[in-house]
């Protein structure tokens, strides 16, 4: 190594003030690639993969609401902090890229063009070719606008334009369903951003589902609770015209004094251990228990999964493609939790519940630690009179 490189490496970096809403709770680091629980807190998306518990309901470690389902990663506050704090976004980047490697196991690849098609794409609105050459130039405006170097993130100054410095605008933090500026933003498990208001508006009665316009993917949870860190963010950058949207929605809505709806069940009570009455063994040990430990879907994010499990055989990443029954019998066009690169036309086939023997040592291992989402594994097959089914992904 030269002198010249030496002298580069250690040059000083411009350090970047993070709001402390935008820290994550577990590793206290800029979130990277946010997860938004039911709850409304954030993390970040191994921090909330490896808090989970891959035996029971998991736990929120800041409110200790209870909660079951893995959440997508909410992009529209991704590429907010890639906009906000951009040289620690590249740190962040960079050092979990090695982790990342170092285990072989890899968080979904994001990149803003493909978001933006496959956005598209997931909802069935296939571009024109008119469409198509307006979201060329709207990605070479992009890249255009990312060659000069960027402004202090602490800043809220105006250009003459009427941006901040940081590039950060309206047209960042639009509601999905009503394309205005988000008003007590509430993010869905499939990781898109609505208002409070126009999510009570696509829940269906009946089912007591709220399907997202987007993906058309229901939301398993229940109604998830406003993002308090997105909404402080949004009052600060945009006082004026959020103060005027907000008083300006005459929706009449039961909330309690949390602003949430009062009839929702919590979520994950059904699978959690205080129902487990009859038993003085906590669910998951109990021979005839129907859990899968360690295994979530990666189509709804339920974790673990309960009753039926189809595996992909297909798929050879370390993580696996599993889905729960009900994912399986209504497939979508989402992609896996992970950068798992599985396709339609791949083969799934029913896996069994594994036994354990429980020593000491087996449940300090499973208590203790975070359980890994396992792909196919010899050691998984069920015994030779087991029920396990080979089939094709349903059409």
């Amino acid at each position: 190594m030269d002198y010249m490189t030496m002298i580069k490496d250690y040059e000083p970096q411009e350090e970047e003030e993070i709001s402390d809403k935008f820290l994550c709770c577990v590793c206290l680091e800029l979130l990277y690639k946010p997860i938004v629980l039911s709850c409304g807190h954030l993390s970040c998306f191994w921090c909330v993969h490896w808090s989970m518990s891959g035996l029971r309901v998991s736990h929120c470690p800041i409110c200790r609401d209870p909660y079951l389902h893995f959440p997508t990663i909410c992009l529209k506050l991704h590429f907010l902090l890639k906009k906000l704090y951009p040289i620690t976004h590249n740190k962040r980047e960079a050092q979990l890229l090695k982790d990342e490697q170092a285990r072989a196991c890899f968080s979904p690849q994001i990149d803003e063009p493909k978001a933006k098609l496959q956005s598209l794409s997931v909802s069935g609105e296939y571009p024109s070719l008119v469409n198509c050459f307006m979201l060329m130039i709207l990605l070479y405006l992009d890249e255009c606008s990312n060659t000069e170097p960027l402004e202090d993130a602490k800043t809220v100054n105006v250009h003459e334009n009427g941006l901040p410095k940081n590039g950060i605008s309206k047209d960042d933090l639009l509601c999905s369903a009503c394309k205005e500026l988000l008003v007590r933003p509430v993010v869905l498990n499939c990781g898109h951003v609505y208002c409070e208001g126009c999510v009570v508006d696509m829940m269906d009665r009946e089912s007591e589902k709220i399907k997202c316009k987007e993906c058309h993917v229901c939301d398993p949870r229940r109604f998830p609770k406003v993002c308090l860190a997105l909404e402080q963010f949004l009052e600060e950058y945009f006082p004026e015209e959020y103060s005027s949207r907000r008083s300006g929605i005459q929706k009449t809505l039961a909330l309690d004094s949390k602003g949430n709806f009062q009839k929702y069940y919590k979520e994950g009570t059904s699978s959690s251990d205080e129902n487990n009455n009859n038993n003085s063994l906590p669910r998951w040990a109990n021979p005839a228990c129907d859990v899968h430990i360690g295994v979530g879907c990666d189509s709804c994010g339920v974790y673990p999964i309960e009753g039926e499990r189809y595996r992909c055989i297909d798929c050879k990443e370390k993580m696996g493609y599993d889905l729960c029954k009900d994912c399986y019998e209504t497939p979508s066009k989402v992609p896996g939790r992970f950068n798992q690169q599985h396709t339609p036309d791949h083969r799934f086939e029913r896996a069994s519940v594994r036994q354990l023997l429980l020593n000491l040592n087996s449940i300090g291992i499973l208590v203790g630690g975070p359980m890994v989402h396992e792909g196919r594994d010899e050691s998984e097959e069920g015994p030779p009179d087991s029920d396990v089914t080979t089939s094709s992904s349903p059409e």
